[in-house]
């Protein structure tokens, strides 16, 4: 291991420090500024069977295919627009319990909290340079909702729905 690598322990981002001997240990703090540099393109079916997220980053374009437990980020995503249209304060929009997740998805909680886990690890798999990614989906007790990243809803190729930070 070298200084500043980052390792993955027990589904969390850790980043190594190596100690000079000189100085107290201090919390790194990862900030949002990587994730709002990125969008999220949910391409969605008329029948919003098949759900594909490509994620925009600078001028590349992440491909992370059609896979089943998109369709709960996009519940997510929904959740989120909503609240922000309501006007909810940015910090409390999207929040959502996982039994209502649940219910609503007609899922049982340990398939929610699996599909989380699914689309977080291939975020961060397919984002390894951004130390903050698998937080795309972002969790407090017994609550989850949508990070904070740009995103657009495009179904059966026709905008939906679009969010972005100000």
């Amino acid at each position: 291991l070298q200084d500043r690598e980052l390792i993955e322990l027990n589904q969390q981002r850790w980043q190594l420090r190596l100690a000079d001997g000189s100085g107290q240990t201090a919390p790194v703090d990862f900030d949002q500024a990587q994730m709002r540099q990125l969008r999220i393109d949910f391409l969605v079916s008329q029948d919003e069977e098949n759900i594909r997220l490509n994620v925009i980053q600078n001028s590349d374009s992440i491909d992370l295919k059609i896979r089943n437990y998109h369709y709960l980020s996009l519940y997510l995503a929904r959740k989120r627009i909503l609240d922000k249209q309501s006007g909810i304060v940015s910090c409390e929009q999207g929040w959502v319990y996982v039994e209502q997740v649940s219910k609503d998805l007609g899922l049982e909680e340990t398939t929610v909290n699996l599909h989380v886990h699914r689309a977080r690890k291939q975020f961060a798999n397919e984002l390894a340079d951004i130390p903050n990614s698998p937080h795309f989906i972002e969790r407090r007790p017994s609550q989850l909702r949508f990070g904070e990243v740009a995103y657009r809803i495009v179904k059966a190729d026709k905008l939906e729905n679009e969010f972005a930070f100000v």
